[in-house]
C-alpha cells in the first residue's frame, strides 16, 4: 500500500500557506521514492545567518523533494542539524572559494543546467562552468547578473542569464522554463537566494515587511522547486 504524503490545504497560524499555494505542490505517484523524486541541494554561505538555508530546505520537503541536501558553512552546522531531522547536511569550508565550491560540485555528481541566486551562487557557477556544465543563473540585479554570465563565457560555458525575482512565482517559472527549452530538462536545482531581513526586535517588528522576506526566503524556494520538479521526475 501506498501513502499519499502530500499536503492537504489548511489553515495556518500565520495564513501565509494559503490554500491556493498548497494545492499546486506536487504530489509523489505510486512507486516514486526519494531517489526518483527529485533531488533539491540547497547551499547557504552567509556566517551565522541559518534561517534562509532553514526555510529553504523545509520549503523544499514541502514541495514533495525526494532528497534534500544542505551545504552551509561547517560552524552552522550544529543549529541546521537541529532544525533540519530529515536533510542531509554538507559542511562547507569556513573561508569561502573555490573549495566551497568544489565540495559543492563533488555533492552534486554530475553536470546539468542549474538554476542559481547570487552571492556564494557566483562561485557555484564558476565550478559548475569548469566542468563545462550548461547553466541557467537568475538574481534580480541585472549588472550584476551579466557580470557572472561574462564570467562563465570566459571559461567556455554556455549560460542562460536573466533577471529573477525570488518573491515572484512567474518570474521563477520563467528561468526554469527558458532552461528547459533550451537544454531540454533540469538536472540540478541550486537555491542560495535569500532576504536578510532587517533584525529588528519582536517589539519593532513590522509584519507586512517580514511578509516580504517570506515571500523571498520560502515562498521563492518553493516557486523553483515547482517549477523544476516535473522536468526532474520526467527524467527519472
Amino acid at each position: 500500500h501506498v501513502a499519499d504524503i502530500g499536503l492537504d490545504p489548511r489553515d495556518t497560524d500565520t495564513k501565509l500557506a494559503l490554500p491556493a499555494v498548497l494545492a499546486s505542490v506536487p504530489r509523489r505517484r505510486e512507486g516514486d521514492n526519494k531517489y526518483t523524486s527529485g533531488h533539491v541541494l540547497v547551499v547557504g554561505g552567509s556566517p551565522g545567518l541559518t534561517g534562509a538555508p532553514s526555510l529553504t530546505a523545509a520549503a523544499a520537503m514541502r514541495a514533495d523533494a525526494g532528497y534534500v541536501t544542505v551545504a552551509a558553512r561547517e560552524s552552522s552546522m550544529p543549529v541546521l542539524e537541529q532544525r533540519l531531522l530529515e536533510a542531509v547536511k554538507k559542511p562547507l569550508p569556513e573561508k569561502l572559494g573555490d573549495k566551497a565550491a568544489d565540495a559543492v560540485l563533488e555533492l552534486a555528481g554530475k553536470a546539468g543546467a542549474v538554476a542559481l541566486g547570487p552571492g556564494l551562487g557566483r562561485e557555484i557557477a564558476l565550478g559548475f562552468a569548469r566542468l563545462g556544465t550548461k547553466l541557467a543563473i537568475g538574481a534580480r540585479t541585472g549588472a550584476y547578473l551579466e557580470e557572472v554570465a561574462d564570467e562563465i563565457r570566459t571559461l567556455d560555458a554556455e549560460v542562460i542569464a536573466q533577471p529573477t525575482d525570488l518573491a515572484d512565482r512567474g518570474s521563477c517559472r520563467a528561468l526554469v522554463d527558458a532552461a528547459v527549452e533550451r537544454y531540454g530538462t533540469v538536472d540540478i536545482l541550486v537555491q542560495n537566494g535569500h532576504h536578510p531581513g532587517n533584525w529588528s526586535s519582536v517589539e519593532d517588528a513590522d509584519p507586512d515587511f517580514w511578509r516580504t522576506v517570506m515571500d523571498t526566503n520560502l515562498f521563492g524556494a518553493l516557486h523553483l522547486y515547482q517549477a523544476c520538479l516535473p522536468a526532474m521526475k520526467k527524467q527519472g
